[in-house]
């Protein structure tokens, strides 16, 4: 077939075309009574090819699809208030339905506005608006340890119970409060946490018996505890303990280093101990706030004052605890003179007026006229001290008119009853 450019060379001016050329030039174009092959039109078939194919006969709803480079209509076969989902490749049916503003999953018909048809498994879970609980309530709403939740008949039957609220002013518990596990090593506890001081107060119930505690969140420890069991009792402070069981009693204060404590073994046999371990190395043991010598009974421990008074001498009169063979209470003083009496006679009565038995004595004297001190009597010089109930009586029997006021200083202890005893 002749190209155009050849055609138009037999219409130049001056040229007489033949029947030939005229026929090449008509076959040169398409007559409107001819088909033209789809091939012969330049684009035509990659411009069909990006128009969508016509949806197949039937009502219903479709969507454009593309399969590889071809797009095209594919139909939707939904259900009856059905909310689709895709799939990966489609549209399909899903098991969420919604129908008179209620939503259900599993379920086509809803009663609520939310009704799911088997198990619902969540991290997390915010209830509002429920109804008060009342008698018509019969069911408790309890959970497994997989969070499986599960309803459970009230123990009750009279149908009374606590809200979360707590109970009613003028209307406490007004019988027994049971905390009931399906498991024996479970524990319970019952608590308050104040958020603002850290302060936690507890009551715990655990397999082995219960506790009374109250911790400090804030520092992570325990300010005090009490721990009851069947076969023991503790009790904790911040620094002091208390322990009781089948072994021994013990009651300790500690401070970390030091400590002090009283511990009482089972063992009739065994003494009760005193501990005291003091880091200045310096312990004591037992001691006393007050004196109470004085009063001190027969079986009573007594106090280093105490030793200390009936060892010392002074020259009040002192009651000694002690008693003579017939049963009157023993006492002891101390008499003192730096300036004696010319006649060596010293009245007695006048410093001890209710002596009654002299128990014993005990003399010293300074006599530096003589160049002696001594105590008792003076065998060596023939010096004598005699002691009777009213009357001391000092005596130099190398000299009968002896000046005894030279005597530097005379004293005598006297451990004596009295008669108004």
């Amino acid at each position: 077939m002749k190209t155009k450019q050849e055609i138009k060379q037999y219409f130049e001016n001056g040229d007489i075309p033949t029947q030939e050329q005229f026929w090449e030039w008509q076959d040169a174009y398409w007559h409107k009574e001819e088909s033209i092959a789809q091939d012969n039109i330049s684009g035509l078939k990659d411009a069909l090819n990006a128009k969508l194919n016509k949806p197949q006969a039937g009502t219903g709803f479709y969507i454009i699809a593309q399969n590889g480079d071809i797009p095209g209509y594919s139909k939707l076969n939904l259900q009856s208030y059905n909310i689709p989902y895709w799939n990966g490749s489609s549209l399909t049916s899903s098991g969420i339905y919604h129908s008179n503003n209620r939503t259900g999953l599993g379920t086509q018909n809803p009663s609520e506005m939310l009704e799911v048809a088997g198990n619902i498994k969540t991290s997390g879970l915010i209830v509002s608006n429920l109804p008060a609980a009342n008698l018509n309530f019969s069911r408790n709403l309890v959970a497994k340890d997989d969070g499986t939740i599960g309803w459970e008949a009230k123990s009750v039957s009279s149908g009374t119970y606590i809200p979360l609220s707590g109970t009613q002013a003028s209307k406490p518990i007004s019988g027994n409060l049971e905390l009931m596990t399906e498991q024996p090593e479970e524990n319970n506890l019952i608590y308050r946490n104040n958020i603002d001081t850290g302060v936690k107060n507890e009551i715990g119930f655990y397999p082995s018996g219960m506790s009374f505690a109250s911790l400090n969140t804030q520092q992570n420890m325990i300010m005090s505890r009490i721990d009851l069991s069947n076969d023991a009792l503790y009790v904790s402070g911040p620094s002091s303990q208390l322990a009781m069981d089948q072994a021994r009693t013990t009651l300790a204060y500690h401070n970390g280093r030091d400590m002090k404590g009283i511990i009482i073994d089972s063992n009739l046999e065994q003494p009760i101990m005193i501990s005291h371990i003091d880091s200045s190395q310096k312990p004591r043991g037992l001691s006393g706030v007050q004196y109470y010598g004085d009063y001190a009974e027969a079986n009573d421990y007594i106090q280093k004052q105490y030793v200390d008074k009936k060892m010392s001498y002074t020259r009040e009169e002192v009651r000694t605890e002690g008693t003579w063979i017939n049963g009157k209470p023993v006492y002891r003083q101390t008499l003192f003179f730096d300036q004696i009496p010319r006649t060596g006679e010293i009245d007695l009565g006048k410093y001890i007026p209710d002596i009654e038995t002299i128990i014993s004595n005990e003399m010293f004297t300074e006599w530096w006229a003589l160049d002696m001190a001594f105590a008792g009597n003076q065998w060596r010089s023939q010096i004598f001290i005699s002691v009777e109930t009213k009357l001391i009586k000092i005596e130099f029997l190398k000299e009968p008119d002896y000046d005894y006021s030279v005597i530097n200083s005379f004293s005598i202890t006297l451990e004596y009853t009295k008669r108004t005893d």
